[in-house]
């Protein structure tokens, strides 16, 4: 893949084939579907060669990072980091030509501006617009703005009545008896799976399901994770026939629509196999949630309408988890299911430490409920969408693009093979009028990295036509064919989507305000923390140990952060008592080794001694020599400090300050942050799951944050 000799679809062939090129039109294109999945096709191998002149291409584009590096840039000083710093981020920006700031709503078309400043207009296959909701209405928009005026911006308690509208139309969409919502999609499986999870419990997952749900496993008391091929439901079975204890409880997870691979899960099968051996099948239908199925019910409903003839149970899935932030177009996730799970989810709610886990801003409820308020639509919505994905999908396939997944599903991860060709792909098409996402390790193997296209029902039949277009193209272009204003949601992770102009001005604002170089949002305060340290958990270059000490009876989304971490080359785990053993642990672990690796959790409240807190940083940092690294997180939950009044030791190289929070408790908005040096912030944007695998705060939300920094740093 990748050399001209490779290419099926030559730029000459494009030119003749084109003028033969069919059109979509809505007029046109039948209202009936012959929609039956066919098995997953296996992609185009890499070949030895291949894998060798993508090795050169990574070789020199390190290169030309180390040659572009100003003197005294601070390096990562992981694995993980170093990666993303001298491959993923140069390549996926394409130096900065494919870096996207959009200043427009993600909707069909956006309008969005490189590194450079120059601004195009791009039909938008990046958003998770599905069904085509993200454009309001004018009275919707009016009830938005009365919303944001006389509501809460972000808690669910204080509207009662909403809330109580809110959960209990969602539980009537998936014919459910309950339904939560969580602050995050990825919050949805990170409470859920904690609370089904007991001693007992065994849980067999396909592969391929999304991080938060590996997480949401981690996280249990008892994790016993067992983990089945891709859709492969004979290894499935074997892995039931070894639980064969009658005192096991298994629960076997999957998602709706998965969509790195744009396939769904073989229900027949899963349904012959609950018979057997009588597990709870838990379902995460981010994706498939009103882009799936006549009435956007999901992989279920979809399964259904293309197997008239031999309809599913609907109760077939016991739990539903999935997201608001997607093709509602909020922010938010949800957990629906049976009466029996309803119990032991609101007790693990309730005894979560920091509440803002589960509450919802007040426009995402009004979204929601004026979405689900409209079945016709969804039903126009999704029958246009289901069109556009089969007719795309037919033409590439016809020109030779292989793309992976199920006729009908509305995503297209376009097979590339090797990092570099993904991102050269995302350029061209972006160079093509196509906002297109490269995708590699670690959200798909290695060689088998991808572009990623989104489709919408708000795509026009000129915009649809015009994809088709950038991609045979842009395909062509790079050698590459098979061988065989805002809007209130952001739409997706910003990595994906692209950036909007308040998230990087509230990030700019929060490092000034902190006394740091650079900074992160997440869209959920605690679920950023917990992600934060599991990712500094991680081995140091030149480093043996790394040590990492916390403060013993820290929160639970501490102990989260710590369970996440990967076993691999784990950390050794050390407690301390009160900040005078910290100065003893640090002490006694230097004089151990003078190549030490630490990583320090520190929680700064309104109840700490700052004056004592400031000396004992200032002591540790003494302690350390040149050829130690240390890292230090200071978790502020005060309303007011100013981190900057404990930081008075010099700055080292070798010593790196980290600062997180919550603007919830500093403003009352739904988002916290994490401040630090530029090295280590872009390594955790790459390496933090909570901000990789997580839909970004909502522009508005963030421009309310810009307003309130900008006051706040001119009144100072």
């Amino acid at each position: 893949m990748g050399d001209i000799k490779s290419v099926v679809v030559s730029i000459s062939a494009v030119s003749e084939i084109s003028e033969r090129k069919r059109t979509f039109s809505s007029l046109s294109t039948s209202t009936t579907s012959s929609l039956a999945a066919p098995k997953t096709r296996r992609p185009p191998s890499v070949t030895s060669t291949e894998k060798v002149r993508e090795l050169v291409r990574l070789a020199i584009t390190r290169l030309r990072v180390l040659l572009n590096e100003n003197k005294g840039t601070r390096r990562p000083i992981s694995q993980k980091g170093l990666f993303s710093y001298n491959y993923v981020e140069p390549l996926f920006n394409w130096w900065g030509a494919n870096y996207r700031v959009l200043t427009t709503q993600c909707l069909g078309r956006v309008e969005a501006s490189d590194a450079l400043g120059s601004v195009t207009n791009l039909v938008n296959g990046a958003s998770h617009n599905y069904a085509g909701f993200y454009k309001a209405t004018s009275q919707a928009e009016e009830l938005q703005r009365l919303c944001l005026e006389a509501l809460p911006v972000s808690d669910t308690q204080a509207v009662p009545l909403l809330r109580d509208e809110t959960n209990p139309a969602i539980a009537d969409f998936f014919g459910a008896d309950f339904c939560f919502t969580t602050s995050t999609g990825y919050g949805s499986n990170y409470i859920a799976l904690p609370a089904l999870i007991d001693c007992s419990t065994v849980v067999i997952m396909d592969e391929n399901c999304h991080n938060s749900m590996f997480t949401g496993v981690f996280l249990a008391p008892s994790p016993n994770l067992r983990k089945f091929k891709h859709n492969n439901m004979e290894h499935l079975e074997t892995l039931l026939s070894g639980c064969f204890d009658e005192s096991v409880n298994v629960i076997v997870a999957i998602e709706g629509l998965y969509s790195m691979e744009a396939d769904v899960p073989p229900l027949d099968l899963l349904h012959r196999l609950k018979k057997d051996y009588e597990f709870t099948l838990y379902c995460d239908e981010a994706h498939s949630f009103l882009s799936l199925g006549k009435t956007g019910r999901g992989c279920l409903e979809y399964w259904n309408d293309h197997h008239p003839e031999s309809p599913l149970p609907w109760d077939l899935i016991d739990i539903r988890t999935g997201t608001l932030s997607k093709a509602v177009g909020g922010i938010g996730g949800i957990i629906v299911g049976k009466a029996v799970f309803q119990d032991i989810i609101r007790e693990h709610i309730d005894g979560l430490d920091d509440q803002d886990n589960v509450s919802l801003p007040s426009s995402t409820m009004v979204q929601t409920l004026w979405v689900l308020g409209q079945p016709h639509r969804i039903r126009r919505s999704l029958q246009r969408l289901a069109e556009i994905a089969r007719f795309c999908r037919e033409e590439l396939e016809r020109f030779g693009i292989f793309v992976y997944g199920d006729v009908g599903t509305p995503i297209l991860p376009i097979y590339t093979g090797r990092p570099s060709l993904s991102a050269k792909l995302s350029y061209a098409l972006r160079c093509a009028g196509l906002l297109a996402t490269p995708v590699c390790t670690p959200a798909v193997p290695f060689w088998e990295s991808r572009v990623r296209i989104n489709l919408s029902a708000d795509f026009t039949d000129e915009e649809v036509n015009r994809l088709v277009d950038a991609v045979i193209r842009a395909a062509a272009s790079v050698g590459h064919g098979s061988r065989a204003q805002y809007g209130i949601g952001a739409g997706g992770a910003r990595w994906i989507c692209g950036t909007f102009p308040p998230h990087l001005v509230v990030e700019d604002l929060i490092a000034r305000a902190t006394g740091m170089e650079a900074a992160l949002t997440y869209a959920d305060a605690s679920i950023g923390l917990a992600s934060t340290i599991a990712a500094l958990a991680r081995p140091l270059i030149g480093h043996r140990k790394h040590f990492m000490l916390f403060e013993r009876g820290a929160s639970q989304f501490v102990r989260d952060g710590l369970a996440m971490a990967s076993k691999k080359d784990a950390p050794t785990l050390l407690g301390y008592v009160d900040l005078f053993q910290l100065v003893q642990q640090v002490r006694k672990l230097y004089r151990r080794d003078r190549k030490l690796c630490l990583t320090v959790y520190v929680r700064v409240g309104e109840d700490s001694a700052h004056h004592l807190l400031s000396s004992i940083l200032e002591e540790i940092a003494a302690i350390t020599g040149p050829e130690s690294v240390m890292t230090i997180l200071l978790h502020c939950t005060s309303q007011y400090l100013d981190p900057r009044q404990l930081i008075s030791f010099p700055s080292r190289m070798n010593i790196h300050v980290l600062v997180c929070g919550s603007f919830n408790r500093i403003f009352g908005l739904p988002a916290g942050f994490l401040t630090g040096p530029q090295s280590l912030i872009r390594e955790l944007r790459y390496t933090s799951r909570g901000y990789m695998f997580t839909t970004s705060p909502p522009p508005f939300i963030m421009d309310m944050l810009r307003g309130a920094l900008e006051w706040n740093l001119t009144s100072i």
